[in-house]
């Protein structure tokens, strides 16, 4: 795995994933969900070069 992508993937885990939880969203990188009665939230974290 390349430096850049290392990096990205700990930026995301230390700054964002914390906030996801805070907004009451469940999984593991880079997989994430929230369920409701009438609706699911999905985010899927996704990058390239």
């Amino acid at each position: 795995m390349s430096l850049g992508r290392e990096k990205m993937i700990s930026a995301l885990k230390k700054i964002v994933v914390p906030e996801l939880r805070e907004r009451g969203f469940k999984g593991s990188f880079p997989h994430f969900r929230r369920i409701f009665e009438n609706k699911i939230d999905l985010i899927t974290f996704q990058f390239d070069k």
